[in-house]
């Protein structure tokens, strides 16, 4: 794959964790495979107004331990509602980028201001090097980089050396001679280019204002896998000192003090308004959160990240962790991410970055009510599924010959729609109602110490499993079926 493909900011990726998401149990488990008898169901109409899951849902407490003896489950589900209406099957299609859809967007994002196709052999002008060598002289200073990096003396000293070694390489004649006089920019082309890996692409830099942004429109159709990916982020096409820029920019722009509620709530409108205007689809933003961005050790600014799920039918799609493997031999793996749209914004409302990745058009709905299992049916389903996986599963040990152990409380589930491939169908997909397991785990060593714990660790729940709702079969979430 395009080692480009999913860019964003290095100093803001570096400080976002990610989930990792746990191999599914080696056991025997059931997995739907979209045979006759389940393809019948999808159609079954539903003669009641809900559904039988939500109409049948009860507080439940259980605890058991897994076959091998290693994970100790706790299952607590208090009596608070869940969805109760009617749930849909919908048949969808990937959406492969076009070229009125970056321009449109490009429009909505950047105004009127013109782009100009990005070249990963840029070369620094005499003019950008007289400023970059004026800025990082401006920035070596020891005011400016306590300003920066607060009274880290280590962070300081790492810097003011980088900022040294770039001052002394552009300094040297030979170098500054070697550069154009001027950097000449084409106008972007609005084309997709070939990449000569089956990828295409239109990549573009522009400025609104004193920042440049990178803009990139990515499709891949391909029988191994495929990707449709757009991206917005602010950077310096001068790359040389580029994460200077970033930490200036963090600093200039970025909430000094972590966004309180009103903060977040402004976020939230404005984003809403932004995915309103994207032309690609109903979405529904599922967080908003204030991420913590480190630029030193006794310094940290904030931005805040909105995340949004399609929306079928009135009904979201429930988050997953996003697929892992996209080259899977599987026959029933989807090799296709699901889809994701990010939205981060610094603290005068400017856009920091922006990610639309797997969008979908509806082709029809299969389905506006289908039947789907009750409660009962699916706890007993939920139980026989966790009994099989062990401590491995929550924390790599590798060969502990059962010395390590885990407790794990279940403690929520959610009721939405994810996606499943379509029998004999290569390009569309189908999304159906699925229940996502939730809680959290700790994880102890032979002598019965605590060495991990998810809640205080990480602050977020796991999806421990995924069911098919309407036949109760397990979901891969590591392959998408």
């Amino acid at each position: 794959m395009k080692k480009r493909f999913i860019l964003s900011l290095m100093l803001i990726a570096a400080m976002v964790s990610l989930g990792a998401c746990k191999d599914a149990p080696e056991n025997d488990s059931v997995v739907s495979k979209n045979n006759g008898s389940f393809d019948s169901a999808l159609i079954e109409p539903n003669d009641e107004e809900g559904n039988a899951l939500g109409s049948s849902f009860a507080a439940y407490s259980d605890e058991f331990t897994s076959t091998d003896g290693t994970v100790r489950y706790t299952i607590s589900l208090d009596d608070e509602q869940i969805f109760d209406g009617a749930l849909p099957v919908v048949q969808t299609r990937p959406h492969f980028y076009t070229v009125d859809d970056a321009k449109r967007i490009s429009n909505l994002l950047f105004g009127d201001t013109e782009l100009f196709d990005w070249s990963i052999n840029y070369q620094m002008s005499k003019q950008d090097i007289e400023e970059k060598l004026l800025e990082w002289k401006q920035l070596r200073s020891d005011q400016v980089l306590r300003d920066l990096f607060g009274d880290d003396e280590d962070t300081i000293r790492v810097n003011r050396d980088t900022l040294d070694a770039l001052i002394s390489r552009y300094s040297d004649p030979a170098v500054y001679e070697a550069a154009p006089d001027t950097t000449e920019h084409t106008p972007c082309q609005w084309m997709f280019q070939d990449d000569g890996e089956g990828n295409t692409e239109i990549e573009a830099v522009t400025a609104v204002g004193d920042l440049g942004y990178h803009y990139q429109v990515f499709n891949r159709d391909k029988d191994d896998y495929r990707i449709n990916n757009l991206s917005a982020y602010i950077m310096d096409e001068r790359i040389a000192g580029g994460s200077f820029a970033d930490v200036m920019l963090m600093c200039e722009k970025g909430y000094a003090e972590k966004p309180g509620q009103e903060e977040l709530d402004a976020a939230k409108a404005r984003a809403e308004e932004l995915i309103g205007q994207l032309g690609m689809g109903q979405w529904q933003i599922d967080s908003c959160n204030a991420v913590t961005q480190y630029i030193s050790s006794v310094k940290e600014v904030y931005f805040i990240e909105i995340k949004a799920v399609p929306v079928y039918n009135g009904i979201p799609v429930t988050r997953l962790p996003q697929l892992v493997n996209l080259k899977s031999e599987d026959a029933y793996a989807e090799n296709y991410y699901y889809s994701d749209l990010t939205i981060r914004f610094l603290a005068d409302g400017t856009l920091l970055y922006l990610q639309l990745v797997s969008p979908m058009d509806v082709v029809q709905v299969i389905n506006d009510n289908v039947n789907v299992v009750t409660f009962d049916i699916l706890i007993e389903k939920i139980k026989a599924q966790l009994e099989l996986t062990d401590v491995n599963n929550f924390y790599f040990i590798g060969s502990n010959d059962g010395q390590y152990s885990a407790e794990v409380v279940v403690d929520e589930i959610e009721l939405g729609l994810n996606r499943t491939r379509i029998k004999d169908n290569k390009t569309d997909f189908y999304y159906l109602p699925t229940v996502t397991v939730k809680g959290f785990y700790k994880i102890f060593d032979e002598n019965g110490n605590l060495i991990y714990d998810l809640e205080a660790m990480q602050g977020r729940k796991e999806t421990l499993l995924v069911l098919n709702a309407i036949d109760s079969s397990v979901v891969n979430t590591s392959a998408g079926y």
